[in-house]
């Protein structure tokens, strides 16, 4: 999908999926290690990068800000496909 949207969208419109798409990586990074025990060290860089800190202190404040930040991306995605891909 970013190799894709990177070629039908403007630089800056490719740029925002791209940092979106990012985001929802590190959140899929955090959901597999839940499972996978080897995923733990990747799993710990994710939650830096999206600003929580590993070991959770709180699961309901974790789970608020996990969501946020998926709808978040997912809205960013969809916001640029909508008026970027239109354009054709």
């Amino acid at each position: 999908v970013r190799k894709y949207l990177n070629r039908e969208l403007d630089p800056a419109a490719a740029a925002r999926c791209a940092e979106a798409i990012g985001t929802l990586i590190k959140l899929r990074t955090i959901r597999h290690s839940i499972e996978h025990g080897d995923a733990r060290a990747k799993a710990v860089a994710a939650y830096a990068e999206i600003g929580v800190t590993f070991p959770v202190g709180s699961g309901h404040d974790a789970w608020t800000l996990v969501s946020a930040l998926a709808c978040g991306a997912l809205d960013v995605l969809r916001e640029e496909a909508h008026f970027g891909l239109g354009r054709s």
